[in-house]
């Protein structure tokens, strides 16, 4: 056994340092005296002045920064992982959770740039996987997606939570679909994904976790549902080039905090639903804005004849020119100048800038 060292509830063992829990008969692993490097087991149990405990849980930031880790085995008495438990362990390539595990924190292998899957017991009580990125048992959180799996991501239609910090660090991540049936995106869900330049975020999602996108460097616009009802702290903090966010609540959901702290918000255009500028002036971050723009919805029916043309409230007119077949639609004002020329399938919605107001078209 290695030199054995205290402080308080505190002990090293064999280069691994332990923390006794309140039940006084287990540990868990809190950090590491020396570097670790190549293929880490962590054992069952530690003996430590003549008091033998089991070893239940990884710490928050045990393994931080452990660069040259390749692997890890984990002893079947492990119930639960910190947050950010290996981040930055930039070697590991694949993990195996242990079945006893039940308590897995927010990004708990963030910014592992080469695991490319997890691998979960079929008879996993808790957790399971689709082809190697992390679910609950019943699939409707998706906990974590390794770093290394893909650029591209269509989340499952069975999901209905973003867990916490479940795409945190994928600087490489370019684009996320989520599915109508999600409700809630999680703290730190997308945290530093670098390279996310858009995100829809679907009707029926009512919350946005604390830090949800916070530091996604690239993003420039950002779409959000009528149903969403809560913004939390630094949900989009430091995504400076955030230019557009089109949201379609037109009660102005809370923010908490600093949710759009370091967004430039004398250049990010607000589009906010029709009649519903001044609340959104008066509202607590959202007032910070000072270039809110109002959205206007008109919907043509496919068997409308066309051109039609439509008044908006500052006595400005569009006028729809073409054909519904989906051949081509274009959009003129009155005195005959083109707003916009598309050549696009039928159920596309477009927004057409009119003065100050801008215009939903739904065909």
């Amino acid at each position: 056994m290695g030199k054995n060292q205290t402080y308080k509830s505190y002990f090293a063992v064999d280069d691994l340092q332990y923390s006794i829990n309140p039940d006084q008969t287990s540990v868990s692993v809190t950090f590491h005296t020396v570097p670790v490097a190549g293929a880490l087991e962590i054992p069952a149990t530690v003996t430590y002045d003549k008091t033998t405990y089991t070893v239940t849980s990884i710490g928050s930031f045990a393994f931080r920064n452990c660069h040259e880790l390749t692997s890890i085995k984990f002893p079947p008495s492990i119930t639960s992982m910190g947050d950010f438990a290996f981040l930055w362990c930039n070697a590991l390539t694949e993990v195996s959770i242990p079945l006893a595990v039940s308590s897995f924190g927010t990004g708990v292998f963030a910014s592992c740039n080469e695991l490319t899957h997890f691998c979960i017991d079929d008879d996993h009580p808790v957790f399971s996987q689709i082809e190697g990125v992390l679910f609950t048992k019943n699939y409707e959180t998706l906990v974590a997606y390794p770093k290394a799996k893909g650029t591209d991501y269509e989340i499952p239609e069975c999901v209905k939570a973003i867990g916490n910090g479940a795409f945190a660090g994928l600087q490489e991540l370019i684009s996320v679909t989520i599915p109508a049936g999600v409700t809630s995106i999680g703290e730190w869900a997308f945290a530093g994904c670098k390279a996310l330049s858009t995100i829809s975020i679907p009707e029926g999602v009512t919350s946005i976790g604390n830090n949800a996108f916070y530091y996604c460097s690239n993003l420039t616009s950002v779409t959000l549902p009528s149903s969403v009802l809560s913004i939390g702290t630094f949900a989009f903090s430091y995504c400076r080039l955030l230019s557009m966010i089109r949201i379609k609540n037109a009660i102005p959901p809370s923010v908490s905090f600093n949710g759009f702290s370091f967004v430039n918000k004398d250049c990010c255009k607000l589009f906010v639903p029709g009649g519903s500028k001044l609340s959104y002036s008066g509202a607590v971050e959202w007032m910070e804005f000072t270039n809110i723009v109002e959205d206007y919805i008109i919907t043509v029916a496919e068997t409308a004849a066309l051109p039609l043309s439509f008044l908006c409230d500052n006595g400005s007119f569009i006028e729809v020119k073409g054909s519904l077949t989906g051949d081509c639609i274009s959009v003129y004002d009155t005195l005959g100048t083109l707003l916009l020329s598309i050549s696009l399938p039928i159920g596309t919605t477009y927004y057409v800038n009119v003065g100050d107001k801008s215009v939903e078209l739904i065909l």
